[in-house]
């Protein structure tokens, strides 16, 4: 299931998007939600904040009449840190604030030019290519009594076996499930290995290993000391030959 969220004052722009959405995902033969909104309200920002595990696509008008798209993109990134959702900023004012969104961290995948006579079919080709990403990234997904997460493995840097239970870590979050390594391990693929017979690492997230202190380094300055002597040989060992 894809969601559309379309943030769009012009209602007229919004009935257009609509129509021209169906008919894109309707030939593409996949379940899609379109929903909508015309200003960054409460609503919104409750939206964001209780859906970032699934997949949405977030169509931004740069310029709304309260708050603008950077305001949405923002609290989508760096609130509900939310890194996996695409977006898509909608404007015709390109330039203005091109300079400024380059130098923000909003990860969006491009501009859409309301007045360019090819929109419709840089929207879908934008559609098609957010799709066809989602695709190709491997994820896993991973239950709680109440919660179901979803993670892509290459967020994540590394598990430990905690008061067992298996405690996923990634740079923006932690979360512990009732499932062994050994079926974390089979999950997740090669990439991980053992550093400690209670520690799974993704061995592409590692940025350095302290040999004497018996730490591993990751991303942002992250680390792990579940390090053992033995499992240190064979991962320096990969490190230096698979790599």
């Amino acid at each position: 299931m894809i969601n559309i969220i379309i943030v769009e004052d012009n209602q007229k722009w919004m009935e257009y998007l609509k129509k021209e959405l169906d008919k894109i995902l309707f030939s593409l033969d996949i379940s899609f939600n379109i929903i909508t909104f015309s200003t960054f309200d409460k609503k919104l920002k409750t939206y964001i904040s209780n859906n970032n595990n699934t997949l949405n696509i977030y169509i931004l008008d740069i310029v709304l009449k309260q708050h603008n798209g950077l305001d949405i993109a923002n609290y989508i990134r760096n609130k509900a840190l939310d890194w996996d959702s695409f977006i898509l900023f909608n404007t015709n004012y390109q330039k203005k604030y091109e300079e400024k969104i380059y130098q923000g961290k909003y990860g969006f995948l491009r501009f859409l030019l309301k007045d360019s006579k090819n929109y419709a079919l840089e929207l879908e080709d934008a559609i098609r290519y957010a799709i066809k990403t989602e695709h190709k990234r491997k994820s896993i997904c991973l239950k709680t009594q109440n919660m179901i997460y979803r993670f892509y493995t290459q967020d994540i840097l590394y598990v430990e076996y905690v008061d067992r239970k298996s405690k996923i870590c990634t740079n923006y979050t932690t979360a512990s499930f009732n499932i062994s390594l050994t079926e974390l391990k089979t999950m997740l693929g090669d990439d991980f290995m053992y550093s400690h017979k209670a520690c799974l690492v993704n061995t592409k997230k590692i940025k350095k290993i302290d040999k004497k202190e018996k730490i591993i380094y990751f991303d942002d300055g992250i680390t792990t000391n579940l390090l053992s002597k033995k499992h240190l040989k064979e991962l320096i060992y990969y490190l230096e030959h698979k790599n």
